[in-house]
């Protein structure tokens, strides 16, 4: 098991210097929340989406978090970078 905030902590750190590069509001919240799951799973993924946020907004902030949802916990990256087009989704 694992909590979810020494994994945003690692990643804030990872990449908080781009993010200060590309002058962008780089931050996460804290969260006590721990998983069970396959850990390098998800830190590839949330990797993933935090590099892509990083990569594609030229402006503005990277968030990112997690949400508990309906008895389940949702990871949250959120950036003002452009969106995916529906058709690609």
């Amino acid at each position: 098991m694992f909590t979810l905030s020494e994994m945003f902590v690692n990643f804030f750190n990872r990449y908080a210097v781009v993010a200060e590069e590309k002058q962008l509001n780089f931050f996460f919240v804290a969260s006590s929340k721990t998983l069970s799951e396959n850990r390098l799973a998800v830190t590839r993924i949330l990797d993933n989406f935090v590099s892509n946020a990083l990569r594609y907004t030229d402006s503005g902030k990277i968030f990112f978090g997690a949400r508990r949802r309906k008895g389940t916990i949702e990871l949250q990256v959120l950036n003002n970078g452009p969106r995916i087009r529906p058709e690609v989704e």
